[in-house]
């Protein structure tokens, strides 16, 4: 059957079998292959069987699906393509390959529970290509111990790098193999809950692929619980295992088992033993043995960290929709990065920025991928509120206030609406000093009062603020209170201006033409070119107008330099050589005028010299509703 093997990118070494007709890949986690990386859209990309061969479509992302690292939108694959999804390459192949390394199946051992033996069961792979030797022949003069720990040393870069399990095992079995010459050995993950080993990796000397080793129940018990590693020079004759019958009944000499420990906690086990000589290991193997363990739990101790992290920012990525946060450039990748460090917190968080920059987006964001997501996200524009109001908008007011025009019955404000959830509140700068005071006093004791009541009720919320003004400079002109700043800024995000964000230009427009005409308009090269050199004071918010402009002017199917304002063409900016209908040439001049007067019909009728009922006609003739 054919299978996707990815090779680059979060979820390197994971395996997807071509199963059904249609298969979708994405970030989405219902897409048939979840990709947790940031560059891939919600849905990618999709593979289409077409009799025995397959097809992979490219599902119009902000990203293009490189094939062999050509963009391709539609193209059949051959074996081994390289298919490139944002920073993820997944290899095609028309089989399944093998995995390298050893396959470990557990049987369980018989006998009573006390000399219970544990066999792990040997299937070797034709293929060993991730086993990686450490050591071999060492060159003349050069002392064991010396290479030991040199081993030892490229050991601790190697291993903390490898991204699965089964590679880590195959090399700590070759250092094993390499610097203490067992005739059998094994690597394996203690469950604790089943006692029992699992994802063993293993190798026998003695009887080659596709034997068994058994061990001792008695020897492996002790190690874990004693959590110190165990030489046995004649494990028959070792009084502290007298009378364990399945020691002997093994056949075991010498023996060392290091049990991987990690925070106190047993991860697993390295064993190793010969079942025909005595002596046959020293306490030099034994440190070694143990310095090797100690690398070894360290490993999976941040291998599962990796995978915990991997999981948490799948979980972020698959909240963060393609309509929300778009861009390559560095500066969001940083706010990405930062979004996901401070979701899962209850931190307050400061979000600073121009006007227009999706301050708000950022907001939402940090919303979504917290704990909060499916509880209430409240904005409040504290610049929008009138000065008396804002106090009884955020705090409410209690029945029977007496406060004039109020209702009887009393009104929740913001802070309890936004209970269990998060309160965002923008343009924070622009609150009066007065409400700063009740803003900080309710930050401190999680606690408000509604307007002309008298008790207290608890709010568990959690805080997100924006600005676009600097709040150190309110602090020191007298503004902005020192005390509310420190605690509004314990987390700062900055959002950068959309002229500093280069190409994110040309990604944020087709994005947003995207949605806007359902993927009917297009930008022609030369409008990238202008959209992209233009400095954009008003950001996002101002490209947005602009295209929305040039897509009623336009011919609804490409954005041309000349449907663009005449201030983002930039003076003296050529219109080209179109040639403009009276029509054309009347629609773009009523448009021009609504927009110098921001939508006053009145206004803009007397500019045009018109009646107003023939402007209404005019703006119904064209579509300027």
């Amino acid at each position: 059957m054919p299978i996707l093997v990815v090779t680059t990118g979060p979820d390197k070494g994971n395996r997807y079998a071509l199963e059904k007709e249609v298969v979708t890949l994405g970030r989405k986690h219902s897409n048939d292959v979840v990709i947790p990386d940031l560059m891939v859209s919600r849905t990618h990309a999709r593979i289409r069987r077409q009799g025995d061969d397959f097809l992979i479509e490219d599902m119009g992302g902000t990203n293009p699906v490189k094939l062999n690292d050509r963009v391709v939108k539609e193209e059949f694959l051959r074996e081994g393509d390289k298919i490139l999804l944002g920073n993820t390459t997944l290899e095609y192949h028309m089989r399944e390959v093998p995995v390298s390394g050893t396959r470990v199946e557990i049987v369980p051992g018989e006998g009573d529970i006390r000399n219970e033996t544990i066999r792990v069961s040997l299937h070797t792979s034709d293929s060993d290509l991730h086993r990686s030797s450490f050591g071999g022949a060492a060159p003349l003069g050069l002392q064991r111990d010396h290479r030991r720990l040199a081993d030892l040393f490229r050991l601790s870069h190697v291993v903390i790098t490898l991204q699965d399990s089964v590679d880590l095992f195959n090399t700590v079995i070759r250092a094993v193999f390499d610097n203490v010459s067992p005739r059998r050995a094994f690597v394996g993950l203690w469950d604790s809950d089943l006692e029992t080993l699992r994802e063993c990796v293993a190798e026998d000397r003695e009887e080659g692929e596709g034997g068994t080793i058994e061990i001792s129940s008695t020897l492996l018990k002790k190690a874990m619980r004693d959590r110190e590693a165990i030489l046995t020079e004649d494990a028959a004759s070792d009084q502290k295992f007298d009378g364990a019958e399945s020691i002997a009944a093994l056949r075991i000499r010498s023996t060392m088992l290091a049990p991987l420990v990690f925070n106190d906690e047993v991860l697993g086990i390295i064993y190793v033993d010969d079942r025909k000589r005595s002596n046959r290991f020293s306490e030099d193997d034994l440190k070694f043995l143990t310095s090797l363990g100690n690398l070894t739990a360290m490993a999976i101790a941040n291998l599962r960290l990796r995978q915990q992290l991997v999981e948490e920012n799948r979980h972020l990525r698959s909240v963060l929709g393609d309509d929300d946060i778009v861009g390559e450039s560095r500066e969001i990748k940083k706010i990405l990065s930062q979004i996901g460090k401070v979701a899962g917190h209850t931190t307050t968080v400061l979000i600073t920025g121009e006007s227009g920059t999706g301050k708000e987006m950022v907001a939402k964001a940090i919303h979504k991928a917290s704990e909060r997501a499916d509880k209430p996200f409240v904005a409040v524009n504290c610049a929008a509120i009138p000065e008396g109001l804002i106090e009884a908008e955020l705090f409410g007011f209690a029945q029977d206030s007496g406060i004039a025009n109020a209702s009887t019955k009393g009104k929740p404000g913001k802070f309890e609406l936004a209970h269990t959830g998060t309160l965002f509140l923008d343009e924070v700068g622009d609150m009066p000093l007065a409400t700063q005071v009740k803003i900080l006093r309710a930050l401190q004791e999680r606690k408000i009062e509604r307007l002309g009541g008298t008790t207290s009720t608890p709010v568990n919320i959690r805080i997100v603020t924006a600005t676009n003004k600097s709040l150190e400079q309110s602090v020191r002109d007298g503004s902005f209170r020192e005390d509310l700043f420190f605690r509004l800024r314990v987390f700062a995000i900055e959002v950068p201006p959309l002229r500093q964000r280069g190409d994110d230009i040309v990604l944020l427009a087709e994005q947003y033409l995207k949605r806007k005409t359902g993927g009917r308009a297009t930008l022609a090269d030369r409008t990238k070119e202008i959209l992209s050199q233009y400095s954009w004071p008003g950001n996002v918010r101002e490209l947005f107008n602009c295209l929305e402009r040039a897509a009623i002017l336009g011919d609804g199917k490409t954005i041309r330099p000349t449907d663009l304002p005449r201030e983002v063409r930039g003076p003296g900016a050529a219109v080209g050589t179109q040639v403009l209908s009276l029509s054309q040439m009347e629609k773009r001049h009523i448009t021009d005028v609504l927009e110098k007067t921001g939508g006053n019909k009145s206004q803009a009728a007397k500019i045009l010299d018109i009646s107003r009922d023939t402007l209404y006609q005019k703006i119904k003739q064209f579509g300027l509703e």
